[in-house]
């Protein structure tokens, strides 16, 4: 009997640390990404993949010799977006943004943390949405999800 509830002890323990490996996987904001590293750009979405815990958006963007660079924006999970007003349904393939974000901190080229958006196409066009959770906005006002700083 006593190696049985041995063996159902292992059991368990192993499954807790198994249900326990994805909070040992995630990373903090400021291990990834450099808020000294801000970038400003317009592109045009070609694909986002609205799952948790991070809802990763893709863009075209014209750089400034011409050429076309893929970018690849981090944001935060799906709940922070609808909290904030903006759903996956708004950013369809070909809707034009104007974005702010923060640069990835080892370097990676065209990959960014998404701060807030703009709208420059569709039916949102003008619609402006922070998805920025934290710091301090260039007025000094904390920044929330869904506030429409102007």
């Amino acid at each position: 009997m006593r190696i049985r509830i041995f063996h159902f002890s292992l059991v368990m323990a192993g499954a807790l640390l198994l249900a326990a490996f994805p909070v040992f996987a995630h990373h903090s904001f400021t291990a990834e990404f450099d808020v000294e590293k801000p970038v400003t750009f317009t592109g045009t979405v070609t694909g986002i993949d609205y799952y948790n815990p991070h809802v990763q958006v893709y863009l075209d963007v014209m750089a400034e010799d011409g050429t076309m660079e893929k970018w690849h924006l981090e944001s935060g999970p799906p709940n922070q977006w609808q909290r904030g007003g903006l759903r996956k349904s708004m950013l369809s393939s070909g809707t034009m943004v104007k974005i702010r974000a923060y640069r990835a901190k080892d370097g990676t080229q065209n990959f960014a943390f998404l701060r807030d958006l703009t709208f420059l196409s569709g039916p949102q066009n003008g619609q402006h949405f922070e998805l920025w959770i934290g710091g301090l906005d260039e007025n000094g006002r904390p920044i929330y999800p869904g506030r429409k700083n102007e």
